[in-house]
């Protein structure tokens, strides 16, 4: 009985281990490439932040990474004890706080936030308030800095300057902040002549990693300047006023504001936040040097004072003893300066510019005069640009002008006012010389943007061409990009399914990604590649994988065991007819 017991234990043993081994192989899945293409490990932000904090947003991604020395500012070598941006020679040149809501943007609201005040300074309009539209970062920084820029997923400090230095700014207007609530609007949502629009500057710096000194050095040469530090618990719960310093609480995340003074005493930094006019001080606070890392990744704006010059073209007009030399103030337009007056015509005097080819121009051009003295009885210029659609002179101005040292600018079209091969005609009158005094008349152009084109077609995918199911495999493939823009590879297993976009990778460098098939047979494998622009390539040549093998059991059900193996069949049928 004992040996009749043990064959029957054998046997079910045998047939539960095969049912076990069938299901398991049928249960098998592909292993998922989890990629963390920001480096953060997918969250810029402490879980108590998460769970407690959802009103005020973060966003600044600390570098973790060794970065170059930054930059020593000099100046002064008696430096003031105190200055403050909001109250300077009896003006508020900073702008109205605004508010990030629950999104993660604090990179954008702490690096306009300076620049808008720069850009006052510059202008000497400590009343203009600019407003720049921080959406414009948040929405294409994603696009352009893929990796460095996560939209509401916060930022690196390196890709908020890089695009800084690269795109500028917009109005608010022409991109309206709507990321508030966490949702990010698509890039294309920012007005259609926005590029006409873009505010450019100089370049931006890091300074030197704690160096009080080069920060106020800096405050004083270029204005406010931008600044990250780490955010505690208890600057969430407790600050409303006073010098911060912390005292308890973890670590919540970091967070970039705008540094707009300083005071040595007792020796504090004072910080326009974005937390809305309803937080802290009015939305303003002040944290103690050396506090929170507050120094160590702090960057200048260099607005300029309208960009470097650049020679563009010398006319006579129309004699060469006339002649006036045009040059490029700024990323958006020219100004003039001559020698002796240029040619005058009854009163009129006359200015010809070559410019660039119409096609290459935006829509629009601005031309524009700046009056140096006006009489109290003198009446303003009169300004005309010559119409080459309709072949006359059109006024574009006829007013007033009481205010001395001021550009007035005015739009035209493109079409109607630049000559094909980028002539323009200006003229301006006054009525009388003793009662003005022109200073400069300038045009203000942009150029379009190089079209971008699509990557080339990436080379067919390299790796194994014959496999087993069930087992991970590598393939790779490479291409170029004709602008040299970064580019992502998604490959097609030819199974159905797909990488998903893999990169960024530099131009030409090789990208991978793996795969695991699950059942025999052959697949067509090919691959693509996007730029950083969104412009994808066409597909690969295909690569032909044949997957020849299963492993033992895989993909069978019980039924096929029995149908397969004979010594089975025939042990059950034995153990079913003696028992």
């Amino acid at each position: 009985m004992v040996n009749e017991m043990n064959k029957k234990t054998v046997v079910l043993s045998i047939v539960l281990l095969m049912i076990v081994g069938s299901f398991g192989a049928v249960g098998t899945t592909s292993e998922v490439d989890v990629e963390d293409d920001c480096g953060c490990g997918g969250n810029s932000v402490s879980e108590e932040y998460n769970n407690n904090y959802p009103f005020h947003g973060l966003g600044e991604i600390p570098s973790n990474k060794n970065l170059p020395p930054g930059e020593v500012i000099d100046g002064p070598a008696n430096l003031l004890a105190a200055l403050d941006w909001r109250n300077k020679d009896g003006y508020d040149w900073t702008t109205p706080i605004k508010d990030q809501g629950g999104c993660g943007s604090c990179y954008a609201f702490g690096a306009y936030g300076a620049m808008e005040a720069c850009l006052d300074i510059r202008d000497n309009t400590p009343n203009r308030n600019i407003d720049l539209s921080e959406q414009l970062m948040v929405s294409c920084g994603p696009i352009w800095y893929p990796g460095e820029i996560m939209g509401c997923g916060g930022a690196y400090a390196s890709g908020t300057f890089s695009f800084v230095e690269d795109f500028g700014a917009i109005p608010e207007s022409c991109f309206p902040y709507t990321s508030g609530g966490g949702n990010v609007p698509p890039c294309s949502d920012r007005c259609p002549d926005w590029q006409a629009l873009t505010i450019h500057v100089v370049g931006c710096s890091r300074i030197s990693e704690g160096d009080i000194t080069s920060i106020k050095n800096a405050l004083i040469n270029y204005g406010p300047v931008s600044a990250s530090f780490a955010v505690y618990q208890d600057f969430y719960d407790d600050y409303n006023g006073g010098v911060y310093e912390h005292t308890y609480g973890e670590l919540l995340g970091y967070h970039r504001v705008a540094i707009v003074g300083y005071n040595d005493n007792p020796g504090y930094w004072i910080c326009k936040n974005s937390w809305g006019p309803g937080w802290g001080e009015d939305g303003w606070f002040m944290i103690a040097y050396g506090e929170c890392e507050i120094e160590d990744e702090v960057y200048y704006i260099d607005v300029g004072d309208g960009g470097d010059y650049i020679e563009v073209t010398k006319y006579g007009y129309p004699a060469d003893e006339y002649w006036g030399e045009w040059r490029q103030w700024d990323p958006h337009g020219v100004e003039l300066s001559y020698e002796g007056w240029p040619w005058e015509d009854a009163g009129y005097t006359c200015y010809y510019l070559d410019i660039a080819d119409k096609s290459d121009i935006t829509s629009s051009i601005q031309i524009g005069v700046e009056i140096k003295d006006v009489s109290a009885s003198g009446d303003g210029p009169q300004l005309y640009a010559y119409k080459w659609s309709s072949s006359s002179w059109v006024e574009i101005l006829e007013s007033d002008i009481s205010n001395a040292l001021t550009w007035y600018w005015y739009a035209i079209s493109t079409n109607d006012y630049v000559k094909d091969d980028g002539a323009v005609r200006i003229k301006v009158y006054a009525e009388s010389s003793d009662d003005i005094c022109l200073d400069e008349v300038g045009v203000r152009y942009e150029l379009k943007p190089p079209e971008n084109q699509s990557p080339n077609k990436p080379n067919r995918p390299s790796g194994e061409t014959n496999g087993e199911p069930g087992v991970e495999y590598t393939y790779t493939a490479s291409t170029t990009d004709p602008d040299g823009d970064q580019v992502y590879y998604w490959f097609d297993w030819g199974d159905g399914s797909n990488s998903g976009w893999k990169g960024p990778y530099s131009s030409g460098s090789t990208g991978s990604a793996k795969h695991t098939w699950s059942s025999k047979g052959t697949y067509s494998i090919k691959v693509k590649a996007k730029d950083t622009e969104g412009a994808e390539s066409s597909w690969s040549d295909p690569l032909s994988v044949t997957m020849p093998k299963s492993r033992f059991f895989m993909g069978l059900s019980f039924i096929d065991l029995l149908y397969r193996f004979k010594i089975l069949r025939s042990l059950l049928s034995n153990f079913f007819i003696k028992y």
